[in-house]
């Protein structure tokens, strides 16, 4: 599974508009085996979405809602959460605790 938290700077985004970079978390089983940081350098809605794909996101995760970018990544099977933690690593823990089920 991958994660990927939307970021400014070394936090969360407080809105999907202002993310300078998504924060990669893979996890496997409940565990978070390694992350990757992709900066985005101004890319469009487009070229956003088109970064989630290619990483093959399972998840997006920010601070806000950001309609657009929310609405594409639900028509391809991205699914969507808000946090109120503003540390990537801490809202990506915090997602698989509350939403992952685990293997035994």
């Amino acid at each position: 599974m991958i994660i990927t938290v939307a970021c400014r700077g070394m936090d969360v985004a407080t809105h999907s508009s202002l993310t300078t970079s998504f924060l990669c978390f893979f996890v496997q089983r409940g565990v978070i085996t390694g992350s990757s940081n992709l900066p985005l350098l101004g890319a469009s809605l487009a070229k956003q979405l088109q970064i989630l794909q290619a990483v093959k996101a399972d998840v997006f995760i920010s601070g806000s809602k950001y309609e657009p970018l929310e609405a594409e990544l639900v028509r391809n099977n991205i699914q969507v959460a808000k946090t109120m933690q503003t540390c990537p690593i801490k809202c990506a823990q915090e997602w698989i605790t509350h939403s992952e089920p685990h293997s035994a």
